[in-house]
Parts: structure tokens; C-alpha cells; sequence
């Protein structure tokens, strides 16, 4: 955020806003009289939310405005002043919080950081499918009567408030392709599933691992979509 001086030549005589305020450019903040005694308008020179004031009437600088780039948004806010940015464009940063995201400046800005950093790694991103590629899931319930079901690498779960049960195989050799990609690539994964069915199976693999290797942020489900 920028920080813009408010000054006038003269002595303010009196505010039309209060600290905290969002102010547009252009929008009449003050009247103050200049140095012939003259009353006149004082108006802010950009978009922002006021910081701080004066009332000291010999005081050449009144105030502080803050210019706010609205990087972080909660629910359409401006998670540092307040200001509904709900028609501004804006990014989704956590497919794990959509509710949090930032401007379309930040996330190039994230994006850009997260660029050089697999660079200086010497790694690219790779984005694996979970259904039919990494797993074979399925709902029949027909399977916790097999034999097959006391295998190590068959999972059985729920996803709570649903009663059904979902039956995970994993795919062979599954730890020795992920120990060769991990050094590689940094891993993705996604699924028409839900979010709820992706982070579950996430946590499969993570065990089966031994190791976190897909943390929520790389988790996308077809809720994210």
C-alpha cells in the first residue's frame, strides 16, 4: 500500500471524513482556508482510505491517504480497507478457501514468485488425474464381502454427512513412480470428484507415501473448477 500526504496551503477549517473512510478520487474530503482567508475545497487526489487526520488548524499537513492495491479479499471485502472489491477482478488463492482470494496484480505477483522458484529447483509442475490413472474407486458394496478386501493397498471410506462407502484400489508400483517424480516434479493432482473426495484420497496417498506430497494447495477438485 502507498501513502500519500495530505497538505494544504493554508489551515483547514473543517473534515468531511473520518479516519478509516474510503474516499474516491476526486471526492470532497475538506474545506480549508488558504492563506488570504479564502474558504476552498480540498479533495482526494486518488482512491484509498484515509489514515489519519489533523485537527490542529496551523498545520499545513492534515492528513494521510492510503492507496490500497486490494490485494487480499474476504468475501468480496478488502481484507485492509474494508472496501467492497466484489466486481473487481480477482483470483482464488486457496482452492481450499474460496472465499479468500487476491487481485488479479497479486496473484501474477504469487504466480511469478512460484515460477522462479520451481526454476531455481530445477523442477516443473505436473498435474496428475487421481481417477482411473493413480486409483480405481468405487461404490460397491458388494466388495466388503471379498477375500481381496484384507489387501494392503485397498482402501475403504466415508465422506461424512453421506453414508456411502467408497472402495480405493491404488494403482501398482504406485510409491516407486511417485519417489521417482517427487525429485522431478512438484505434484499436483485432480479430479472431478468433489474437493471433500480429493483431499481424502490425498490422504491416502500421503500415508502410503510415508510423506506429505500433495498438501491442500495442490489439491484440485471439481469444486475448484
Amino acid at each position: 500500500m502507498k501513502e500519500i500526504p495530505l497538505t494544504v496551503d493554508g489551515q483547514i477549517d473543517s473534515w468531511l471524513v473520518l479516519v478509516r473512510d474510503s474516499v474516491q478520487e476526486g471526492q470532497l474530503l475538506a474545506k480549508y482556508r488558504d492563506d488570504n482567508g479564502n474558504l476552498r475545497d480540498f479533495t482526494a487526489p486518488a482512491t484509498g482510505f484515509i489514515k489519519s487526520i489533523s485537527l490542529k488548524k496551523t498545520e499545513r499537513k492534515i492528513g494521510v491517504l492510503v492507496v490500497c492495491g486490494h490485494d487480499v479479499i474476504f468475501a468480496g471485502m478488502c481484507a485492509s480497507c474494508g472496501v467492497d472489491v466484489s466486481k473487481l477482478g480477482t483470483k482464488a488463492i486457496a482452492h481450499a478457501h474460496p472465499m479468500i482470494g487476491v487481485s488479479l496484480n497479486e496473484a501474477q505477483r504469487i504466480d511469478t514468485a512460484k515460477e522462479r522458484k520451481l526454476l531455481s529447483n530445477r523442477k516443473l509442475s505436473l498435474v496428475l488425474d487421481l481417477d482411473n490413472t493413480l486409483i480405481h474407486a468405487t461404490t460397491d458394496q458388494i466388495l466388503r464381502q471379498a477375500p481381496s478386501m484384507n489387501r494392503s493397498d485397498i482402501f475403504e471410506f466415508m465422506l461424512p454427512p453421506s453414508p456411502m462407502r467408497y472402495f480405493v484400489k491404488l494403482r501398482p508400483h504406485l510409491r516407486e513412480f511417485f519417489s521417482q517424480l517427487e525429485g522431478l516434479f512438484e505434484l499436483h493432482i485432480y479430479t472431478m470428484g468433489t474437493r471433500q473426495y480429493a483431499s481424502k484420497i490425498a490422504e491416502i496417498l500421503d500415508l502410503v507415501n510415508g510423506k506429505t506430497l500433495f498438501p491442500e494447495s495442490r489439491i484440485v477438485g471439481r469444486d475448484d473448477s
